[in-house]
């Protein structure tokens, strides 16, 4: 599942707090978007993104 978020990384603390895991850090990726996948609790593999110039 991948969801556009304004800002991924300032939902991240209380995301890990419930039991999800960081699979990757917060990247800027070739394709010029910002993104970080996290693994939930229940095993779904989430992707949240946004363009760098919205952060």
């Amino acid at each position: 599942m991948t969801t556009p978020a304004a800002d991924p990384a300032r939902g991240m603390p209380n995301t890990l707090r419930a039991g999800s895991n960081a699979l990757s850090p917060l990247t800027v990726r070739p394709w010029n978007m910002k993104e970080i996948y996290i693994r939930d609790p229940h095993g779904n593999l989430l992707k949240f993104s946004c363009a760098p110039e919205e952060v």
